[in-house]
């Protein structure tokens, strides 16, 4: 296993962008501060313009370093949404998380 381990996160979103945010904030105060980590955020919702909910969302996440916002333009589904970031990945593990997880010490 290498020294240095790295881990992405994909969280499929479909227009309730309050729960992912509270499985965000969880994931960040939960995780080892050394393990390198990105967190994908794989908008479902298909808006065609962007709302004020949208847009307040993409405005929150800004204040994270590693998150990734990628938006679908259409429902895709949960498995198909998680497979849309695969190309993406260089991680040394994955992980498919729900978005109303939120994890406790």
């Amino acid at each position: 296993m290498p020294d240095h381990v790295t881990l992405s996160i994909s969280i499929v979103v479909y227009k309730k962008y309050d729960d992912v945010l509270l499985a965000i904030d969880s994931i960040e105060r939960f995780t080892d501060k050394s393990l390198s980590k990105k967190i994908y955020i794989v908008d479902n919702s298909g808006y065609a313009d962007e709302n004020h909910y949208k847009k307040a969302f993409l405005e929150s996440l800004s204040k994270y370093d590693d998150v990734q916002y990628v938006d679908t333009k259409k429902n895709l589904g949960f498995g198909k949404g998680h497979n849309y970031v695969i190309p993406c990945l260089n991680s040394d593990f994955h992980a498919i998380v729900n978005p109303d997880i939120v994890l406790y010490s």
